[in-house]
């Protein structure tokens, strides 16, 4: 589990990303979202969009998006250089790849410092190693499935964490059977 107390804002995440590639030459400015928001769910896809814009620049912005519960895109930053040359554009795609790739990287790694919503589901061995089951909305899908796993086989240890609350508790049959 995450040690991480808050969630990132989208201004932190886009800083992260900054550092993790490297910037193309013809690049003149780097600019975080204005709006602070929270990243509260991992599972939104990498959104970008690179183009000219009105005055002639190239822009590179890139974001969060989310499907559930609603569509909506968290901005995370935008890039620009006022080269306007085909290698400019061919560069800011390269930055581009760069950050898509590390992106994902650092979101399947970090997976529980952007999870702050809903309930995860574990099995944990005897030795203390954990393996996701998986990411459930409330917490009564979150038991219902830990219960049919536990029907199952019975021996196991479960633990369900609380995202938002990073709180965790554990079940096992016995437990489940004196209720």
């Amino acid at each position: 589990m995450s040690d991480r107390k808050k969630p990132y804002t989208n201004q932190e995440l886009f800083n992260v990303l900054c550092g993790l590639v490297e910037f193309p030459e013809c690049l003149r400015s780097v600019m975080p979202a204005i709006n602070i928001r929270s990243i509260r769910q991992a599972d939104g896809l990498f959104w970008n969009r690179l183009e000219f814009g009105r005055d002639g620049n190239i822009f590179l912005e890139i974001g969060l998006e989310y499907f559930e519960p609603k569509h909506e895109i968290i901005n995370l930053g935008c890039f620009m250089t006022p080269d306007t040359s085909l290698q400019a554009m061919t560069d800011m795609g390269k930055l581009l790849a760069n950050l898509v790739y590390v992106a994902n990287d650092f979101i399947q790694n970090n997976w529980d410092d952007l999870q702050w919503e809903g309930y995860r589901v574990d099995v944990v061995g005897d030795d203390g190693e954990a393996s996701l089951l998986g990411y459930y909305d409330t917490i009564d899908v979150a038991r219902r499935e830990a219960y049919k796993l536990l029907r199952l086989q019975p021996s196991l240890n479960v633990r369900i964490f609380d995202c938002s609350k990073r709180i965790e508790s554990y079940c096992r049959m016995e437990t489940l059977m004196r209720k």
